[in-house]
């Protein structure tokens, strides 16, 4: 069933039926608890989502496109410009277990990687594969990109649905672009919330729904696109590129829609099931960003974004 405006109120009383939105918005996200949820979650990403490792959306552009094709967009754009400008050095922030990193280092075996992430599960993950396809120009660094100190040099900085996790976005742009080689890049893909002339005003209901779908990314919310505009401004840098690709990632999350609605045909039961850790929480989690992702893309409050900043 389509969730619509008028049965939004619905979804929300089964989602508080389950659990409590009490202390569902209680919940605090430090770099800690996001970084035990990705170890928790990566798992169901790899059993659901993409065996590879990839835990991004897949950018569907025609209807004969394969699943992990899909999945393999944004590392083709970064793919595209290190072919274009025959960039040597590249760094990916919040690289989970390695998917876009281990694919361009296959094809550029002269050209020096270095994956960065907060969970060291995953990076593990990430190691053991780039170790059984005996990539030696891919290393795996933990890393905060908020705490730690940008020491690196690099052509290209590229960071996949990761930088919603920046505590503030100018001075981590600040940081990227004295980390940045001479004519390099940062290349980013994220949701953003639009500006309100695109969408209006949200209910209470809709600012509910809202809440809980950013809980379901362990985020108190997501960046306004009008932040990644002010960061640039602000920085030493220009915005080179920039599309909107909300209508290429709706299908995925209609599916997503469909398979979370699964989870409330029957509240009761998947309750039940998560008081026995027979559904695991992280899992849950998600239901609340299934259930309403594909809303706010419809509705327009929400879009999904790719942008490339030079130096």
């Amino acid at each position: 069933m389509k969730i619509t405006t008028a049965n939004l109120t619905t979804y929300l009383k089964k989602l508080n039926s389950i659990r409590s939105f009490d202390s569902i918005l209680n919940e605090t996200f430090t770099s800690s608890a996001v970084s035990s949820y990705y170890k928790k979650i990566g798992y169901v990403y790899r059993r659901y989502h993409s065996p590879e490792g990839a835990m991004h959306l897949p950018i569907k552009l025609t209807d004969t496109e394969r699943h992990t094709y899909k999945l393999l967009f944004q590392a083709r754009a970064v793919e595209e410009l290190i072919r274009t400008h025959n960039y040597k050095t590249i760094v990916e922030l919040g690289c989970g277990s390695g998917f876009n990193s281990i694919y361009l280092a296959e094809i550029f075996p002269d050209v020096q990687f270095t994956a960065m992430d907060i969970t060291d599960a995953n990076l593990e993950v990430g190691k053991q594969r780039a170790e059984t396809k005996g990539l030696k120009n891919l290393s795996f660094q933990k890393f905060n990109f908020n705490e730690d100190v940008h020491a690196y040099r690099a052509d290209v900085i590229f960071g996949i649905e990761t930088f919603c996790y920046a505590s503030d976005l100018k001075s981590l742009f600040k940081n990227l672009s004295a980390s940045l080689n001479p004519n390099g890049r940062i290349v980013l893909f994220d949701g953003y919330e639009k500006s309100p002339s695109e969408y209006g005003v949200l209910n209470p209901d809709e600012q509910l729904a809202y809440r809980l779908a950013c809980w379901g990314f362990a985020l108190d919310k997501f960046q306004e696109v009008q932040e990644v505009y002010d960061a640039v401004k602000t920085n030493d840098i220009t915005l080179e590129f920039e599309k909107d690709y909300s209508n290429a990632v709706l299908p995925s999350y209609t599916v997503f829609q469909k398979a979370s609605l699964r989870l409330l045909k029957f509240p009761w039961l998947t309750k039940l099931l998560l008081a026995l850790k027979i559904i695991p929480y992280e899992l849950y989690m998600q239901v609340p960003s299934g259930i309403f992702g594909a809303y706010f893309l419809e509705r327009k409050f929400f879009g999904y974004y790719q942008f490339i900043v030079k130096k």
